[in-house]
């Protein structure tokens, strides 16, 4: 019985400290060629932080490791959560490289189009190309956290604008048919809303030659009828 209870608070001891490992590496700055003074990685530990309490998912940056081994950089610092950002950036030749890697919730919550301008941002890339890693890395986290807790609304956007448009489109083209419809339809039908009833005939002759003259009306000129002129359409794309 003793033993049993030994072993039970060892056991609970190994997986409070495995909980407290895992909750304290939700964030953490990895410098593998000393590229920041104690100072300069206390601030960027800060920033992670802070992001990761304001989103919920794990912060982490690797400086001097190859920005494209991501699953290299997360299994040698034994890294945990399914949710995460990371941040790798490389030294070459003096010149700074850096690669922004998402998992879990983080592919969702940040988009292609953000991720791409807080990369491309002054704020981050100026200060990282400088050799200014501690305010550019403290930047992206905080921008990063941003875009996570933001919701996005542009396909929305688009979506309303591509509907308003279809719309609009389709009222005209009803519009043009009928009018179109209108101009292009019979005349109006006088054998069928009037009526005519010869009430009286008479012939006067002034002399014992009859002339008859045939009058050709102007609407029997030309050979064919207005309204239906042909013309050019023409569609553009600039």
């Amino acid at each position: 019985m003793r033993k049993l209870f030994i072993v039970f608070i060892l056991t609970f001891i190994f997986a409070l400290a495995f909980a407290i490992s895992v909750g304290a590496s939700s964030y953490g700055v990895y410098d593998k060629i000393d590229a920041l003074s104690t100072q300069e990685e206390a601030k960027i530990e800060s920033a992670l932080k802070d992001a990761s309490e304001k989103t919920g998912i794990s912060f982490y940056v690797g400086i001097g490791y190859y920005t494209d081994r991501i699953n290299q950089f997360v299994s040698e610092n034994m890294l945990y959560g399914s949710n995460m950002v990371v941040l790798l950036i490389e030294n070459e030749y003096g010149t700074y490289y850096y690669q922004m890697h998402t998992r879990g919730t983080a592919i969702d919550k940040i988009t292609i189009n953000e991720e791409n301008k807080l990369l491309d941002s002054s704020e981050v890339y100026d200060n990282i190309k400088s050799g200014n890693l501690a305010d550019g890395v403290s930047n992206f986290a905080k921008k990063a956290a941003h875009a996570y807790n933001t919701k996005n609304y542009t396909p929305f956007i688009i979506f309303c604008v591509i509907v308003t448009l279809a719309g609009s489109a389709i009222f005209v083209i009803v519009i043009v048919v009928r009018y179109k419809t209108k101009i292009r339809g019979s005349t109006y039908p006088l054998d069928k809303f009037t009526t005519l009833e010869l009430t009286g005939q008479s012939d006067s002759f002034v002399t014992k030659n009859v002339i008859r003259v045939r009058v050709r009306s102007s609407s029997s000129k030309g050979g064919r009828s207005g309204g239906g002129g042909g013309g050019f359409r023409s569609s553009g794309r600039r």
